[in-house]
Order: structure tokens, then C-alpha cells, then sequence
């Protein structure tokens, strides 16, 4: 039979459980409000795929998705503008290539290896979305103030100014481009014009005043031993997930180590910089690039229907082997089986 000290001891135990079980679900509740993500990207199917991504696995963790429209512009405002990039002499000259750009469709798809992989689709975002004539403007400051996020992340934005990047407690940002030697909109297709394949990449970067210049949280290089169709696609699909990776990590409350940068030496293409005659010479680059592969398959390949057609002949004829020999020694085959399975990069 329970005492009055025992009845009082065991109430004490469930109460002190109920408390603990309560004292769990609402900071549970509590940590679920406070942990939120706000995403800061420009519209298309890509980052429509990166944003539900993301916010499926955080759990719901985005609170809002900001866009920036397009900006559009009138055909002689695009002209105004083209003309002021350039002088007379480089009008014409640009109005060249650009012709040259719309009767080269291996040229234009050489530049589409730059675009990001994704499905077309007609899915819509999950979180609630906020579309924006610039990402700089007072109802954004207001909005992101509101919901102080744990993680802002930006990917494809305008610059932002230094009192949206503040409203955060972290901020981080997707750059396609090896920082810190190559910074800006363009930096893999700065590389290109340099001939720097080695640095075509993608950094995820702490946001700071300096353009792409903040502590660097991951990084990854182009894997050159794949031709450009292959490695350029590959990098920003592998460089969208450890994004996802990175923010739904900070976003936890982890702490990631950083590398800080130095962008004392850093490259910076602009946007204004991109006119036909660069994007001309990048995407002929590009091809160059590609040939550089394909030139070691196609006398392998060939070489393979010579001996294809040299077992035929042989079969139908006891002299055809002889015959063949005359034209491809063992020490041509040997020689094309080793550059077959070599690879071109070292």
C-alpha cells in the first residue's frame, strides 16, 4: 500500500515527465518557427528545381523564395546600349560576329554547355514566392527584416546591397566560377577566353561586401578527363547539390570550416563585357576543347571497322589477311588500343 510520501514521489515523477514532454514540443514548435531559409534567384526551371530541392530536404525550412524579374528592354534601347559598349567601327565588327553567332548553331550550342541541367517542368515552387523588380528594393528589406533568416541563399541575384545581405544571420551564395581568380557573372566563360580550363569551377561562399569575395565554405574544379558536353553540365549539377548540402548543414546549426580568399589578383568579366564577338570566340574555344577528345576516338573507332572488315576478308579469303597486313602492322594496332584506353589528360 502506497504512503502519502510514495503517492507524492511517484505524481512528482509524472509531472516532471509531462513538464519535460512539453518543455520538448514546444521548443520543437519554437525551433521550427525560428530556423528558416530565405532564397534570393532569378527565375527558371533550374532554380525552380534547386528551391523545392532544398526545401524538401530542410522539412519545410524555406519561409520565402524571392525572384528577380527579367529585366526587359525595347530593341533600340538594346541598341543605345550596345552602342555605347563600343565605338562605330566596333559596331560593325560586332554586328559580324553576332552573324556569325546566328549561322553557327555548333558555336551556340558549344555556349549552352554553361547552362545549368534540368527538366522541364510545370511543378510550382513550394514555398511562397515573392516576385521582384530588384532584389535591392525597400519591400525586400522589409520582408527579409521580418523574417530574419538563419540562412539566406542567393544563386543568379543582382549584387545585393550591404543592409539586405545584413538582415540575415548567414549568408551564402552559389558562384559558377573558381574563386578567387575568376569573380562575377561570367567567370567560367572568363576562364574559356583565357584558356584556363583548369580553373572552370564553382564556389559556395560566405556573402561579404566584395563581390565573390567572401570565406570560401566549398569548392569544386571541372573534371577534365570528360569532354566539355559531359564536364560542364556535371560540374553544376554536382555544385547545385552541395549547395543544398551546405545550407540545409547551417541551417542545423552546424559550424563548416572556411577558407578565407585573396582577391587582391582576381579576374572579372562583366556583363556588358559579353558581346558577340567574345561569345564568338568562347564557344570556338570550346569546340577546340572538344576536338581535343574526339580526336582520339575517331581514328580508334575507325580503326576497329578496318579490323571489323579485315576478320571479313580473312573469312572469305585465305589471302585477305595478308592484304591487310599490308596496310596496318600489329604495331598500329598496339599502338591505337594503347592511345584507346589512355586518357587524353594526365
Amino acid at each position: 500500500m502506497l504512503t502519502c510520501d510514495g503517492l507524492f514521489f511517484t505524481a512528482s515523477i509524472i509531472l516532471f515527465e509531462w513538464a519535460d514532454h512539453c518543455y520538448n514540443y514546444v521548443h520543437g514548435i519554437y525551433s521550427y518557427i525560428e530556423m528558416s531559409i530565405v532564397v534570393i534567384t532569378i527565375p527558371g526551371d533550374a532554380q525552380k528545381e534547386f528551391v523545392n530541392a532544398l526545401h524538401a530536404d530542410t522539412q519545410g525550412g524555406i519561409r520565402l523564395v524571392i525572384i528577380q524579374k527579367p529585366k526587359c528592354h525595347s530593341f533600340m534601347e538594346r541598341l543605345k546600349r550596345f552602342y555605347h559598349r563600343t565605338d562605330f567601327p566596333g559596331v560593325l565588327m560586332e554586328a559580324w560576329y553576332a552573324l556569325l553567332l546566328r549561322l553557327s548553331p555548333q558555336v551556340r550550342r558549344a555556349l549552352g554547355y554553361f547552362q545549368v541541367p534540368h527538366v522541364r517542368t510545370d511543378e510550382r515552387y513550394s514555398p511562397p514566392v515573392m516576385w521582384v523588380d530588384s532584389v535591392n528594393e525597400d519591400a525586400v528589406y522589409e520582408a527579409l527584416k521580418l523574417i530574419s533568416p538563419d540562412v539566406l541563399a542567393v544563386w543568379g541575384s543582382a549584387i545585393l546591397e550591404r543592409r539586405i545581405i545584413a538582415t540575415a544571420k548567414t549568408a551564402v551564395n552559389l558562384h559558377l566560377g573558381h574563386s578567387p581568380q575568376y569573380r562575377g557573372a561570367l567567370a567560367n566563360q572568363h576562364a574559356v577566353l583565357n584558356e584556363e580550363y583548369a580553373l572552370i569551377g564553382a564556389t559556395i561562399h560566405h556573402m561579404r561586401a566584395t563581390v565573390d569575395g567572401g570565406d570560401i565554405l566549398d569548392q569544386l574544379t571541372i573534371d577534365l578527363s570528360r569532354p566539355p558536353h559531359e564536364s560542364f553540365p556535371a560540374l553544376t549539377t554536382q555544385a547545385r547539390q552541395r549547395f543544398i548540402d551546405v545550407v540545409r548543414k547551417l541551417n542545423a546549426g552546424e559550424t563548416l570550416p572556411v577558407r578565407t580568399q585573396d582577391t587582391r589578383n582576381s579576374n572579372i568579366l562583366l556583363l556588358r563585357q559579353w558581346i558577340p564577338s567574345v561569345r564568338y570566340t568562347v564557344g570556338k574555344r570550346i569546340l577546340a576543347l572538344e576536338k581535343t577528345y574526339s580526336s582520339y576516338v575517331k581514328p580508334v573507332r575507325m580503326r576497329y571497322q578496318l579490323a571489323v572488315l579485315g576478320l571479313v576478308v580473312v573469312v572469305l579469303s585465305g589471302g585477305g589477311y595478308a592484304l591487310l597486313n599490308c596496310f596496318w602492322s600489329d604495331a598500329d594496332f598496339e599502338k591505337g588500343f594503347e592511345e584507346a584506353t589512355t586518357s587524353y589528360i594526365e
